[in-house]
């Protein structure tokens, strides 16, 4: 098949948004291109047609209100493109919560109350999406028919080769992990229910089904109000780190629904926004498949454990894990006071005479000159060695995404690295910066006296 280019598509997509605009509530009903054949599984241009089709009647005949439809962009991927202009602050789209794929619904399911030993957050809404998938008469199957199939974008599915460009960075082991943890539920949930009960056609729940569910609750699901929720159209929203998040609401007569408000305003045929939240490249990246060259939540993760054995930070541990119980946990961002990364150095290096500072140290504030010039030195070590670490270097990165030698998943692999070694390399600086003003003024952070 032909493929329009993006430009036709949005305008195809306006021209049609505007012939149908629902004068009485400034929305537009749900139309798509039909052009996305191979995001799902379908056969060709005349079922990708069918799918579509019946997916938009489906949330028109369902109550949904958007002022968006799907364009495709970049990789050839769905998102949202603005049917009319859209002001700050107006709704996007709202959907009714009967049109949600909530956690109580998954729940009252009869197939997922046959188990509960479920191991990870999403399987009771995986073993739904694999069972009611295969159900014709399913109130969700237009929207299963038109979920994903093609994960191959995700850290997940990289080659080990491209996986390797990322050394240095916390992505090869957490990958490493995520898949080994995959295959144990898998094995776990197949034995101990899957293979107990006749609730799946024969080789149908294999490894390769059970990852793809987990990828559609992984890169699609909403946390609302401590609920797992899937929201048709609403997922396929690109993300942008200034746009609105999507919530639960209701309105006057006491009818509930979801919404995506607008953060600015966005003219005709311009790609619609919404926010996965105050994310890092890294939570981008291991949630979503994708990172941003401009994050303003960027950060370096890193993670600590205190040595238990050590008499000191034995002591000091229980009290530090009271006070934050995600203290091992650090996020270490740009032009920014590392307090949480110096504090988890001078506790490393405290003395037993400096003790009775250890509330303040945990409040994030300095013990002693002596303590503070190693923390300060500690610090600035470990993110230099941090630094050496890497294959390549910010500048060989620069000019290996100015060309054009990469692949998709090279690419992101390389500016997620790239961006990694900036921040590190911001860090060392603002330590620096931040020392040179303890020895000009006489004061430590937060002007403590030195003692």
């Amino acid at each position: 098949s032909s493929y329009s280019s993006e430009a036709n598509i949005n305008k195809k997509i306006a021209q049609q948004s505007e012939e149908l605009k629902m004068k009485s509530f400034g929305y537009v009903i749900v139309i798509f291109s039909l052009l996305m054949l191979f995001s799902f599984n379908v056969k060709g241009e005349s079922d990708a047609q069918t799918v579509l089709s019946n997916f938009a009647s489906w949330l028109n005949e369902n109550g949904v209100q958007t002022k968006v439809n799907l364009g495709i962009f970049d990789d050839m991927r769905f998102g949202g493109v603005a049917g009319v202009d859209i002001n700050d602050g107006e709704k996007i789209l709202t959907v009714p919560t009967n049109m949600i794929l909530s956690q109580q619904i998954v729940n009252e399911h009869p197939v997922v109350q046959l188990y509960n030993d479920y191991k990870l957050l999403y399987e009771p809404m995986m073993i739904y999406i694999l069972h009611e998938r295969l159900n014709t008469d399913s109130f969700f199957q237009p929207y299963f028919q038109i979920l994903p199939t093609d994960f191959s974008f995700h850290p997940i599915f990289w080659s080990d080769e491209d996986l390797a460009l990322t050394k240095g960075t916390g992505l090869p082991n957490h990958v490493e992990e995520r898949r080994k943890v995959l295959q144990a539920t898998y094995n776990y949930i197949n034995e101990n229910f899957v293979s107990k009960h006749d609730i799946f056609p024969e080789g149908y729940f294999s490894y390769q089904n059970y990852v793809w569910s987990f990828m559609v609750v992984l890169t699609r699901a909403w946390m609302i109000d401590n609920s797992l929720m899937l929201v048709p159209l609403a997922d396929m929203l690109n993300h942008d780190d200034n746009a609105g998040a999507g919530s639960i609401t209701e309105d006057e007569a006491g009818n509930k629904f979801f919404y995506i408000n607008s953060t600015r305003e966005y003219a005709q045929a311009e790609q619609v926004y919404d926010s996965y939240g105050a994310k890092t490249n890294f939570d981008l990246l291991k949630g979503y498949g994708f990172v941003l060259e401009e994050n303003q939540w960027n950060g370096i993760h890193l993670t600590f454990e205190l040595k238990t054995n050590n008499l000191i930070q034995n002591i000091v541990e229980p009290i530090l894990e009271k006070a934050d119980p995600n203290y091992r946990n650090v996020i270490v961002r740009p032009n920014r006071r590392p307090d949480a990364l110096l504090r988890m150095f001078r506790i490393s290096f405290l003395e037993f005479d400096e003790l009775k500072y250890v509330n303040d140290v945990i409040a994030g504030a300095p013990a002693t000159l002596v303590n503070e010039v190693k923390a300060y030195r500690g610090a600035i070590s470990a993110l230099t060695q941090a630094l050496q670490g890497y294959s390549s270097t910010i500048d060989e990165d620069k000019e290996l995404l100015e060309g054009d030698s990469l692949t998709p998943n090279q690419r992101t692999a390389v500016l997620f690295r790239k961006t990694e070694k900036e921040i590190t390399q911001n860090a060392i600086l603002v330590l620096a910066k931040m020392w040179e003003n303890i020895l000009v003024s006489g004061t430590m952070a937060l002007e403590t006296e030195l003692r």
